[in-house]
């Protein structure tokens, strides 16, 4: 698919006219049939953590890593690096794992985008989206079997979180990297994200808790996932 994804990596930095951004939106829809079906976390029983990384090259097969195989990969395209290519390519050399796309999702265009590209995942930001905006946009994501996940960094971007419905997928960021959230019951069953920097952080998320929780540490690119407590 070169053509399409030149097209992609155009529209990715030169936004068209409304009657271009619409002949462009059915193409996408035309392209998502034809697009790598997508893939859930996996739940394993088996181990009671499981691992990911974010990834700045498009791997040829599963990447060499220090610790557990990972469960997770993620693309951010705003690093300057990440092709939207990537995630079909990294579908086919890597069976089974999901590849999630990491920067934050604005309209419906971008979502059926990133359904048509093959990524598993994509991110809506709290802190920019009212509660109606992200509902449409979340359900948009379920309408085309990929979830969305909710991006806080404060009390308030979680607060509207909560009322998302059908939601599953959280990622909390600065102030709200504080596993005491963790005992919130909205949160039970659910997948919860944290941003960390350290490993005194990585080290206040041991125990059970009743979510699944990730912790992502942006120095190293590594995600730390830990199995809900009845999942253990």
């Amino acid at each position: 698919m070169p053509d399409f994804f030149d097209q992609l990596w155009e529209q990715l930095h030169n936004p068209r006219s409304q009657i271009q951004r619409h002949r462009y939106l059915e193409q996408l829809k035309t392209l998502i049939p034809l697009s790598p079906s997508p893939r859930l976390l996996a739940h394993d029983a088996r181990s009671v953590l499981q691992t990911g990384h974010i990834l700045h090259a498009c791997p040829t097969e599963l990447p060499r890593v220090d610790g557990p195989a990972p469960d997770l990969f993620l693309f951010d395209l705003s690093d300057g690096l990440a092709d939207p290519s990537w995630f079909r390519q990294a579908k086919n050399a890597v069976p089974m794992l999901p590849f999630w796309r990491l920067d934050v999702i604005v309209d419906e265009l971008k979502v059926i985008e990133t359904r048509a590209m093959g990524a598993d995942a994509y991110c809506l930001d709290m802190g920019g989206l009212d509660v109606a905006s992200a509902q449409y946009l979340a359900e948009v994501g379920r309408d085309y079997d990929i979830p969305a996940v909710l991006v806080c960094s404060r009390e308030e971007d979680l607060a509207r979180a909560f009322q998302i419905k059908d939601v599953q997928h959280y990622w909390l960021r600065d102030i709200l990297v504080a596993p005491q959230l963790l005992e919130l019951a909205w949160l039970s069953g659910k997948h919860v994200i944290f941003d960390v920097h350290s490993q005194d952080q990585t080290a206040a998320f041991a125990g059970d808790w009743p979510a699944k929780i990730c912790l992502v540490h942006r120095e190293t690119g590594t995600v730390i996932e830990r199995l809900p407590r009845e999942d253990i």
